[in-house]
């Protein structure tokens, strides 16, 4: 698609860590390889991610994750627009 580029990256988390509140400037669509942590997206119940888990969320919408107590490890897909930064942190919805 004009305007937008495709990259799939390997995702480490530490135990306990916390990938606060931001956006992307296209889709996310991830995996969970091994470990587990939950997902919060505005709008939504939070999901549990555990191996063989994926989701997607669009364009623009506010979400975090809060890793578990052991290393998980994720395999994400962004198709994002070309010069815009990956991430955009944003507030914790209300």
């Amino acid at each position: 698609m004009d305007g937008y580029e495709t990259l799939q990256v390997v995702v480490d988390l530490e135990p306990d860590f916390v990938l606060d509140w931001h956006t992307h400037p296209g889709t996310e669509a991830g995996y969970t390889v091994g470990g587990g942590s939950e997902l919060r997206v505005k709008g939504k119940d939070a999901q549990m991610l555990k191996p063989g888990s994926s989701w997607v969320t669009a364009a623009e919408t506010p979400h975090m994750l809060k890793n578990g107590p052991e290393a998980t490890k994720l395999f994400v897909t962004f198709t994002v627009q070309k010069g815009k930064p990956l991430a955009s942190p944003v507030p914790a919805p209300t």
